[in-house]
């Protein structure tokens, strides 16, 4: 081969075939292909076509006829089309096929036989006309405007066109005959950037990027111009106002399908980091999985961004604060972190409610790109982050921009301390993680196999370029022997590209090669010892990378520039101490140090370390001491000047504190408060929007609001806008499919029960050990539909031996599961969470079918549920302990947050997902085993839930699930392995369980029932209360532990009860399968004669029977257990129907004079789980906080149940027990407090038999 033709197939070797891969549809594959190609300097055809079979690509260089027909055509035509054709006959061709849905891509000759583009511009397709021009050619031209002055006007608003008249005149002949389509005009001119494109810009310079393994070109990355940032500035600032104000679960539910999606395509990711930087495989999925880990943090923003409140901080006064977003961020990725440092940025800062603008990193822009793209697919909206590209104009930009108020830099120290001191300069936030090493000590003692392996992988590991890579060594004493193990570790590493399977060091830069190696030879020339050297390695395969093995240097001083210095790659330099005193001196002296570590296995010694070391990050027998999210990552060092790191203080930072202080004047203390004062003439609704029955009928299932919210933010109807064509496609096209997708999911066997119409009703199973097994009882309850009498399922009553068995399952699974690590438990909740809304559907028609409310309310209840589960997958957080430092002298004390044991849960027939989700999750999460009883009535929610958490990946034993009833209760209470019984339900049940259990010596939380009371002063809005009476009092048939069944209306009520009866006639009561039902069936025969009974009791007793449900008929369903909306007026206290829960749609209405009348009706009142006012006072609100007597208080709110960041605090005889359900009470009641007291002394001091103190002898 000559020379010639050796440079040629080099070059050709360099155009690159598109990678093999699977899309959604044809016009994405085709997209996908040329988009590629044309980063690659060549062009893409078609060259045969089938539209809904196949495809055929090839290189437009290949001519314009088929190699198959060749053989049809004489030699003469062949030369002659050879002549006249403008292709180099280049073999390069692709093809596509529709193959179980999805379009494949397989190449069928990837090589070409002609030079790149050097200029895509100069092919011929670079002159087409964009989508945009077309269309104004077409507007222009039915303007009556001329080609000429059309094609000015093109040019003045894009003067880099290249389009001619000639090109002009053929898209209006094409308009004209009608055969051209907008959608198929693709100008090969490039996209300049990622962002929003506002204004016309002038084209981009380009810079090339090629991988340290080969040296190929991966992609051209465009410098962004002044005029986009500033577009993608506007559309930041545009984004701003909407996204800060949208709620915080909505925006927290946005970045849990981000980690979602983030896991699905993590292979995708790691094989981009290894394109691009060239680190090993299993070191890029180490990137991702670090960085997936922040994006979960921010999972848990709903606690992390919670302010603070203090009552009555001075005579009627309170203070609170609460945490904003500042409005746009930026970050500036600089370092060779492509995954971590964008998701240690932007998750975080939107979540806050914060936009966003990356700067992606200049060498490996690919995995931004990438994770922008999903960031859209998880429905974040438009402008909420915007993604641009540049060198140094556009980081200055970044600092001097005033609409930006916050900067994130991850690089180099020089372009971290500029980036700093500019944007500080201007005012605003700086967060700088800048370079530099750490440093290990190592003590005498420690182990040698360990110690040596741990230095290794930090010194070698991703090369040496991680962002806490160990820099230098110190060894107390003689390191020769040390060394040599080094020595003898490093040598055993592999070198190779990273995609090879058994690599264990990757290529680096060529730039940073060359530094290392003149870095190398300066210090062997200033009396450094080299005890290996990688520098001359060669990787057969890969002769043009940038492989650099492991080097080690001896003899170290901290005077060498290779100490002080700063510097990326596999160098580790050995530095020599005489004791652990001037082996801090050193570390301490170096201020640009991240993090230091200490191997020993000394207590005192590494005691001593951790109190003098002045560094942040602080290891003890850890090579690089980088904390999980849920801590900070720390250094206040040179390393990372600024204001607040990562983490919990990385919420600190993209937010701010405002403080309200606000006092409403409470009554004349000699006065009481009288409605005829009230000016009714001059009142006007405030914060209430108007009355309709549309709002009463979707307030009805007031738990599904945040679901219709979610759903309406992910609906497949209102699809995100991308930063670019190819991801809005993809994500239209990934929307488009999602209910196909969740149903060939959710197609798996369940053993859930399921409507039958069979003789023989399917038996629920119980869950014991990991398995679904029936219960060998022969006493069997049928579980009744509510609205037909059906029986859907027999339930076996578990026998002694089941339970027992259960129980043993659990206790054995505890030991396990208990030191599994909590970020590992709170995976599996993640994925748990992720299931449950895949199978919200499935899970709300067994509710409806097995409880009786309506679709829309099971929904709610699934819902409601679902969030308990989404705030334990902050565990990490929620579980974590105290630490105080030297207490005492030498002392320190830290607390510690461990799991209980065998838990249990029983659960009553009202909410069949809602409640077992209140407990298992949060007890598991917490490294519990639990033991599940869900209520006889309708068992197949919590049977549905089992199989999801098996699925999500829970161990077996873990969650037991067992059926019956009062047996089994009691078991759960006598049992002497289960340590914490949770238990909802009726007053009766609850007592008898919290005396048993409690008898036991167990924990226990019992709530119980409830007469919820709302009060309405004459000033509420009208038509808002009437709906959120109605909504409240009737929904889910009044079968809710905080239904509002007590109004108590302040001055007259006469002019409330014909509107109030007017709503709630509107109602519609049908079965809960049908679509138009406001009010389902209640649970049973029993139940509906019980309620029947309360309500004749009233009008007995004097009560006026405003709107009577009680003879309703449900046609189709004349065997319901159906109840009307029914209305008693002028009801007292002294009636059984209030003294007694009622558990239906029955709505009680009493009169008082006063205010403080109606607080007093309410505070008698044996029950306290929840009470409402209806008023636009802002003093009658806070008297009613101060001086009412329940647990949960809403102001102008009918159900105030909070969301679970809080804690459900029921009081009163609504509740027994020490801590209440979920939020940090419910953590806090599944775990028990260790205290750990801890000294270590180098010599014994003498005994001393005093009472110990923190005071000094």
């Amino acid at each position: 081969m000559t020379e010639a033709q050796s440079s040629e197939n080099e070059e050709c070797h360099r155009l690159l075939p598109p990678p093999p891969g699977s899309f959604i549809d044809r016009e994405e594959l085709v997209q996908q292909v040329g988009d590629f190609a044309i980063s690659q300097g060549y062009v893409v055809t078609i060259k045969q076509s089938k539209k809904d079979k196949s495809v055929v690509l090839g290189c437009d260089k290949g001519g314009v006829y088929r190699r198959s027909k060749i053989g049809e055509n004489s030699s003469d035509e062949l030369s002659q089309k050879r002549k006249s054709s403008p292709g180099t006959n280049c073999p390069f061709e692709l093809f596509g096929k529709k193959d179980k849905g999805l379009w494949v891509l397989s190449i069928r000759n990837g090589t070409h036989n002609h030079e790149p583009f050097k200029d895509i511009s100069e092919h011929p397709s670079a002159r087409r006309f964009t989508e945009e021009q077309v269309l104004a050619i077409k507007e222009m031209t039915e303007s009556g405007l001329k080609p000429r002055q059309i094609l000015k006007r093109l040019r003045q608003s894009d003067p880099d066109l290249l389009s001619t008249p000639r090109h002009l005149y053929n898209v209006k002949t094409k308009l004209r005959q009608g055969n051209l389509s907008v959608k198929k005009i693709k100008s090969l001119r490039p996209k300049k950037c990622a962002t929003e494109n506002l204004a016309p810009a002038a084209e981009p310079s380009w810079r090339q990027h090629y991988p340290p393994a080969t040296q190929l070109v991966v992609s051209q990355v465009p410098l962004t111009t002044i005029e986009e940032f500033k577009a993608s500035v506007f559309s930041a600032k545009r984004a701003s106002s909407s996204w800060r104000d949208t709620p915080i679960s909505i925006r927290q539910r946005s970045v849990f399908s981000l980690q979602e999606l983030i896991r699905r395509d993590t292979d995708k990711l790691a094989m981009c980091i290894v394109a691009e930087q060239g680190i090993t495989l299993k070191e890029a999925y180490g990137h991702v999985q670090h960085g997936l880990e922040m994006v979960e943090r921010a999972c848990d923003m709903t606690s992390l961004q919670m302010g603070d409140f203090a009552s009555n901080v001075s005579d009627g006064v309170d203070a609170y604060t609460i945490r904003e977003a500042h409005g746009i961020c930026a970050g500036v990725c600089l370092s060779n972190a492509p995954a971590i440092s964008p998701l240690w940025m932007f998750p975080i800062a939107i979540t806050c409610g914060n936009t966003y603008i990356l700067k992606a990193p200049g060498k490996d822009p690919g995995v931004s790109m990438i994770l922008a793209e999903l960031t859209l697919e998880a429905g974040f909206p438009n402008g909420v982050l915007n993604i641009i590209h540049g060198t140094d104009d556009i980081i200055n930009a970044i600092c001097d921009d005033d609409d930006i108020k916050a900067v994130s830099v991850v690089g180099s120290r020089t372009a971290g301390m500029a980036v700093c001191m500019r944007a500080s300069s201007k005012g605003k936030r700086v967060q700088s993680y800048i370079g530099s090493k750490s440093l290990a000590t190592v003590m005498p003692d420690a182990h040698v196999g360990s110690t040596v392996d741990a230095l290794i992988g930090a010194a070698f590991g991703a090369a040496g370029r991680r962002p806490m890579a160990l820099g230098a060594a110190i060894f107390i004493g003689d390191s020769k022997s040390w060394e040599c193990q080094l020595v003898e570790h490093a040598r055993a590493l592999k070198v190779n590209a990273g995609t090879k399977a058994d690599v264990d060091i990757g290529p680096i830069s060529k730039e940073d090669k060359e530094r290392l190696s003149k870095l190398i030879e300066f210090s062997c020339a200033n009396g450094a010892r080299l005890m290996l050297d990688g520098r001359n390695i060669t990787v057969p395969g890969y002769q043009r990378g940038n492989f650099i093995g492991p080097c080690i240097l001896g003899d170290i001083t901290t005077d060498m520039e290779c100490y002080k210095g700063e510097f990326s790659g596999p160098l580790l330099l050995c530095i020599q101490a005489d004791d652990l005193e001037k082996a801090i001196s050193i570390v301490n002296a170096n201020r640009q140090c991240k993090g230091a570590s200490i191997f020993t296995t000394s207590g005192a010694a590494a005691r001593k370390f951790q109190r003098e070391i002045e560094v942040d990050q602080v290891g003890i027998n850890v090579p690089v001491a980088v904390p999980l999210p849920f801590f900070t990552f720390a250094d206040p060092t040179a390393s990372s000047p600024g204001d607040i790191n990562s983490a919990k203080a990385g919420v600190e930072f993209f937010t701010h504190v405002k403080t309200v202080t606000q006092k409403w004047d409470d009554f004349p203390s000699n006065e009481s408060f009288d409605p005829r004062d009230v000016d009714h003439g001059n009142l006007q609704p405030t914060g209430f929007p108007s009355a309709s029955l549309v709002r009463l009928h979707h307030s009805l299932s007031n738990f599904s609001l945040d679901c219709a919210l979610f759903t309406k933010l992910t609906s497949p109807s209102n699809p995100p806008k991308t930063m670019s064509q190819v991801s809005l496609q993809r994500v239209r096209n990934l929307r488009s499919l999602r209910h196909q997708l969740l149903a060939l999911r959710n197609s798996c066997y369940s053993t859930a029960t399921e409507p039958s119409s069979s003789p023989h009703p399917p038996r629920v199973p119980n869950l014991i050990g990991g398995k679904f097994v029936d219960s060998h009882s022969p006493e069997v309850i049928n579980v009744i539909n509510p609205a037909t009498q059906d029986v859907v399922s027999r339930l076996p009553l578990t026998l002694d031996t089941e339970f027992n068995a259960a129980v043993s399952a659990a206790k054995n699974a505890f030991p396990s599961w208990k030191n599994t690590p909590v970020t590992t438990r709170q995976r599996i909740m993640f994925k748990f969470q992720e299931l449950i809304r895949r199978d919200m559907d499935k899970l709300a028609h067994n509710i409806t079918i097995e409880q009786g409310k309506t679709l829309k309310d099971a929904r709610g209840d699934v819902f409601r549920g679902l969030e308990v589960v989404e705030h334990v997958c902050g565990m990490a957080s929620l579980q974590m302990g105290e630490f105080s430092s030297n207490v005492s002298s030498g002392i320190d004390t830290y607390s510690i947050r461990e799991p209980l044991g065998v838990c249990a849960g029983i659960c009553p027939f009202n909410f069949p997902a809602m409640i077992p989700l209140w407990m298992f999750p949060v007890a598991v999460t917490c490294g519990n085993t639990f033991i599940l009883k869900p209520s006889e009535k309708d068992p197949g929610a919590s049977i549905l839930l089992a199989e999801l958490a098996m699925e999500a990946g829970l161990p077996d034993g873990v969650l037991n699930v067992v059926n019956g009833t009062e047996g089994v209760v009691n078991g759960i209470c006598d049992d002497d392995d289960i340590r914490a019984v949770s238990f909802v339900g009726s007053n009766t049940a609850g007592m008898h369980i919290y005396a048993r259990a409690s008898a036991k010596g167990k924990r226990v939380q019992s709530n119980m029932g409830a007469k919820n009371h709302a009060i309405v002063l004459p000033d509420a809005n009208k038509d808002a209360t009437i709906n959120a009476l109605v909504a409240a009092g009737f929904g889910a048939a009044g079968q809710r532990c905080m239904a509002l069944s007590t109004v108590v209306f302040v001055g007259d009520s006469k002019k409330w009860e014909n509107k109030l009866v007017e709503r709630a006639k509107s109602l519609k009561v049908n079965a809960g399968t049908e679509p138009d039902a406001d009010l389902g069936p209640v649970i049973t025969k029993q139940a509906k004669e019980r309620i029947l009974r309360l309500i004749q009791s009233g009008v007995g007793d004097g009560a006026r029977l405003l709107l009577d449900g009680r003879n309703i008929v449900v046609p189709g369903y004349e065997h319901g257990n159906f109840v009307g909306p029914t209305l008693l007026s002028d009801v007292s206290t002294d009636m059984e129907c209030y003294k007694e829960e009622i558990f239906g749609p029955v709505l009680l209405c009493l009169q008082a004079d006063s205010l403080e009348e109606g607080i007093s009706i309410v505070n008698k009142n044996k029950y306290g789980n929840g009470a409402s006012i209806f008023t636009s006072s802002g003093a009658a609100a806070r008297k009613f906080q101060s001086d009412i007597e329940a647990g949960q208080v809403g102001i102008n709110v009918p159900i105030p149940v909070p969301l679970p960041f809080f804690s459900f605090t029921g009081s009163k005889a609504s509740f027994a027990g020490d801590l209440n359900f979920y939020g940090k009470a419910g953590v806090q009641f599944y775990t028990q407090i260790k205290t750990v007291t801890q000294q270590w002394k180098d010599l014994p001091s003498g005994v001393s038999l005093a009472m110990p103190t923190s005071q000094k002898a």
